[in-house]
């Protein structure tokens, strides 16, 4: 359990290094490609991400959870995720155009054709990088992930100042899979290219089916949730226009990028704790992933919806102004991501995969309902944030459900429940009205929104956020410390 914590810890510290550096990427990418152009490229980059999701079949979870022979089933899940990758992007090449043109933007397809290569190359590096997880090699790990998010912010930066436009963003995704085939050939030995396909034999057919008898429910869910994150920037662009989504997906990305980052790698890192035997230690590992996701999650969504305002007028460009009334709708479904992915980690990890993906199925039916409902109502297409108002709706309920199922699902306490939650709660409450009152009075003071004020808006947040943890709540922030220090001294 202690491995997989400090695995938690180490693997998301890196994804939010990435993250950050992405973000870093995006908002300078703004001031060298327009709204059209750049909603065109989200456009072609969603394609490709839901054809990858849908013929994949999610089989991380079932690899990761296994106890027995996970070896063999390995070699079976890579040689279907790379020879399907190259028939998957076949067809984006053979049939992007024809989907692009049902789609009011034929000229995308020179972007969907870049990302079906990055496809291919993600496909070939997903199994390895899943070992090292599985092996809890996670310097390993961090070195993959970080030199491949150095590469794409490198070659997306530069692809923007040559002028290459919007290609620059599907060249940095081929750019980042590249570096992390080679650090997981080169740096960790890893095999990437399986055998050509061929007839299995009946034990491998028996091992291949309990895979996928295990990663149907959590593919389906994994398949809502994608849904429900991207493909409100599909509907932005159809409702509205193709400026409307790049205006969209960029203030998604400020928002729910640290996030879903977050959530993400600290879910994973946790799963195979989460089905320990042992019930009280199974208890307390949830409880401490809740927290912790919580207190990182909260105060980042509360505190992004806080500054939108001051960051557009300092940082983006005129062009783009309307992002902030995005990422303040955004606000509180980034916050619920949180509470979702580590329910559903749980209720996987305690191999209860269906009742998992309930969540995802309300998810889904919540996320198409609220678009229904913007749809109708904003007849005059001039509302455009209220899409992330029903996106942060979708996010929100089936997180609240998941709770509810957690808790029956291993007899949890509500009591012990919301001592969990109950810190990052009061310390986002307290460092969301800090802020605020400090805003209201920087504008009578007659600081415009520049730089400097950001940065004293978010230095401030951080400061009270802290602040409070380390008077009210020592022994968390005791915890909490003394679990980095011992990741940052232990052997990877």
């Amino acid at each position: 359990m202690a491995r997989s914590a400090r695995g938690a810890a180490i693997t998301t510290v890196a994804g939010l290094l990435g993250r950050a550096a992405g973000l870093f990427t995006t908002l300078l990418v703004t001031h060298f490609v327009s709204k059209g152009d750049y909603g065109r490229a989200n456009l072609a980059l969603i394609i490709a991400t839901l054809a990858n999701l849908i013929t994949l079949l999610s089989p991380q979870q079932a690899l990761l959870t296994r106890n027995q022979r996970y070896s063999a089933a390995a070699r079976l899940v890579h040689g279907f995720a790379v020879w399907s990758g190259l028939l998957v992007a076949g067809l984006i090449f053979g049939c992007g155009g024809y989907l692009l043109a049902k789609l009011h933007e034929p000229t995308a397809l020179p972007l969907l054709r870049v990302y079906a290569v990055a496809l291919v190359l993600e496909r070939l590096s997903l199994v390895p990088a899943l070992t090292l997880r599985y092996q809890l090699r996670f310097g390993a790990l961090l070195r993959v992930d970080l030199g491949g998010d150095l590469a794409y912010v490198a070659v997306t930066v530069g692809g923007a100042l040559w002028g290459a436009g919007a290609m620059c963003l599907p060249l940095g995704m081929v750019a980042r899979h590249l570096c992390r085939i080679v650090a997981l050939r080169w740096g960790c030995g890893s095999l990437l290219l399986p055998p050509p396909p061929g007839s299995l034999s009946p034990d491998s057919r028996v091992l291949l089916r309990e895979v996928l008898q295990y990663s149907w429910p959590i593919h389906l869910g994994g398949l809502g949730e994608f849904l429900t994150m991207y493909l409100d920037n599909v509907v932005v662009g159809q409702l509205y226009s193709a400026a409307a989504q790049g205006l969209y997906a960029v203030g998604y990305t400020l928002v729910m990028t640290p996030s879903e980052t977050i959530a993400m790698y600290g879910a994973t890192a946790m799963v195979r704790a989460l089905g320990l035997k042992d019930v009280e230690t199974r208890q307390r590992t949830f409880l401490q992933g809740l927290r912790y996701v919580s207190l990182l999650l909260w105060p980042i969504g509360a505190g992004a919806a806080l500054v939108a305002g001051t960051l557009e007028g300092a940082v983006l460009p005129p062009s783009w102004r309307g992002i902030a009334d995005v990422v303040a709708g955004l606000g509180l479904g980034g916050a619920a991501l949180g509470v979702s992915r580590m329910c559903f980690a749980q209720l996987t990890a305690l191999h209860r995969p269906r009742i998992g993906g309930a969540m995802y199925v309300v998810q889904l039916l919540t996320f198409g309902l609220g678009l229904f409902l913007v749809g109708r109502w904003d007849q005059q297409r001039m509302h455009m944030p209220a899409v992330a108002l029903a996106v942060s709706a979708a996010f929100t309920l089936p997180a609240l459900l998941g709770l509810w199922l957690s808790i029956r699902a291993d007899h949890l306490q509500v009591r012990s429940v919301l001592l969990a939650l109950t810190p990052p709660f009061i310390g986002t409450l307290v460092m969301g009205l800090s802020v605020w009152s400090l805003q209201r009075a920087l504008i009578y003071a007659g600081m415009p929104a520049s730089l400097p004020r950001l940065l004293i808006e978010i230095g401030s947040g951080i400061l009270l956020y802290t602040t409070y943890l380390r008077l009210l709540h020592r022994p968390l922030w005791q915890e909490a410390t003394t679990w980095l220090a011992h990741r940052r001294h232990s052997q990877p």
